[in-house]
């Protein structure tokens, strides 16, 4: 169980990554084309996979809250237009070439984070830091996985007149729709997989934005031209100070971190 876990976890964060890391070479490549000022790829292919996720979360938005477009058809929009992404850049060597440099080093810290997890198994990771807020965090993004935006109000206002279900997830996460949406949202995406239990799912999910806020301080430690910025992006992840914030489940803090560093 322990192996599987770990293989699949690996598996999953990968594929999130290669999503995240191709829509962002997608909105730098657009950027170069119809803008003056280019970026150098070479320069900022750090942050690559954290623009890709802003850009997804930002459409995801939309989607859902807009269009009434249910996480699932979300979801397999965004893996057929990777596709398209991937056939399109097949012959750009640069795209497979700053993907490889940045995947390396994300795994890396990844399987620090998700083998510690897994070893310590699920009592560990379930009942960790601040499981209030965590259980909140999933009921929302399993009701945003179950029902679009529209069949959420309408449940939520069945329960508010009739008081019918009460202290389930399906009672919190509808009074809860509206505040720090899009942590949920993005999370609603990876439950739709469906491959392993939500709780270590849910910490995927928190160990992917982990390796976000590593290549961000990355990036910002190699603006500044310091040497040996892996080691103090390493000693940055595992501070007190961001420990803190994975501990505790602070996930809308923990999402801004990567956008606030980069």
């Amino acid at each position: 169980m322990f192996l599987y876990d770990l293989i699949i976890s690996l598996f999953l964060l990968s594929i999130i990554f290669i999503v995240s890391y191709s829509y962002g070479y997608l909105c730098f490549k657009t950027h170069n084309k119809f803008i003056k000022d280019k970026l150098e790829l070479n320069i900022y292919y750090l942050i690559v996979p954290l623009v890709g996720f802003a850009f997804i979360s930002i459409i995801f938005n939309y989607f859902y809250f807009l269009f009434n477009v249910s996480s699932k058809n979300i979801l397999i929009l965004l893996v057929l237009f990777q596709i398209l992404i991937f056939l399109f850049y097949l012959k750009d060597k640069a795209y497979f070439q700053n993907f490889y440099k940045i995947y390396k080093i994300s795994l890396s810290v990844s399987f620090i984070f998700i083998f510690f997890l897994i070893y310590q198994g699920e009592q560990f990771y379930i009942f960790r830091g601040n499981y209030w807020d965590s259980m909140n965090y999933i009921s929302q993004a399993i009701l945003i996985q179950d029902f679009k935006f529209d069949e959420i109000l309408k449940l939520n206002n069945d329960l508010t007149d009739k008081m019918l279900i009460e202290n389930n997830y399906q009672d919190l996460g509808s009074k809860n729709i509206k505040i720090r949406p899009l942590t949920t949202l993005n999370l609603a995406l990876i439950f739709n997989f469906d491959i392993l239990n939500y709780f270590l799912l849910y910490n995927i999910y928190k160990i992917f934005l982990v390796s976000l806020v590593f290549l961000s301080f990355s990036f910002f430690s190699q603006s500044l031209n310091i040497k040996n910025n892996f080691f103090y992006s390493l000693s940055f992840i595992l501070s007190f100070w961001f420990l803190y914030i994975f501990e505790v489940d602070a996930l809308s803090h923990l999402t801004a971190t990567g956008f606030l560093i980069g």
